[in-house]
């Protein structure tokens, strides 16, 4: 019988516990677990609640101290919820947060983030040798791209795309794809194809300079 069960059919409702609660779980069974019959989804009665609002931690899962989640303080510089890996590609074979929606009548987002305030919605800081985002899409469908950028102000509001490259040797866009092209009207080397509203045009393209 597990040890929540067992003093849940004797203490029901509350259980105060002052100082450390340890539970060894030495069998291949669940070690903790809660289950609640509450049926209002209000902040101040979930299933399982944990308030540390004197500067620590409030939790660390994980299986070691090499990969882990941490839920820290808001005023923590590391964030204030941090998934940790430290290992070698010998010790791991997969992301460190992967997010399946997998029913493929759901029309809702896998991901969504709303930012209010003035910092950025994503922040991507690449240190290694690879893509800073890479993005596979895996579908016949003409009529979405594989990214969209809106920009919905109609007056006063900001470009959609801002390219900084710092590095003069390199380009600014690698296009992979098929070359349309000489554009005979300005002996161009080669072209590109666009679509403006729905209609195909192509770019001319001229050797670097």
């Amino acid at each position: 019988m597990k040890i929540i069960t067992f003093l849940g059919n004797f203490i029901k409702n509350a259980l105060n516990i002052t100082g450390k609660l340890f539970i060894d779980q030495n069998s291949d069974e669940i070690a903790f677990e809660i289950d609640s019959e509450a049926t209002t989804a209000a902040t101040e009665a979930p299933a399982f609640k944990v308030i540390a609002d004197q500067g620590a931690h409030v939790a660390l899962i994980g299986v070691d101290l090499g990969d882990y989640y941490r839920k820290s303080v808001s005023n923590s510089s590391a964030g204030a919820h941090w998934f940790f890996r430290d290992k070698t590609s010998a010790d791991t074979n997969g992301a460190i947060i992967f997010v399946e929606q997998d029913n493929a009548t759901d029309d809702q987002d896998a991901i969504k983030i709303q930012n209010d305030g003035t910092g950025n919605g994503i922040q991507i800081n690449q240190n290694g040798d690879h893509y800073a985002l890479d993005i596979d899409k895996n579908i016949n469908g003409a009529s979405y791209g594989s990214t969209r950028i809106i920009q919905n102000h109609v007056t006063g509001g900001c470009v959609c795309l801002v390219l900084d490259q710092d590095d003069l040797s390199e380009g600014f866009i690698d296009f992979v794809g098929s070359d349309r092209g000489v554009v005979a009207a300005c002996a161009s080397a080669a072209s590109c194809r666009i679509e403006l509203n729905g209609t195909k045009y192509v770019i001319p393209l001229f050797p670097d300079q």
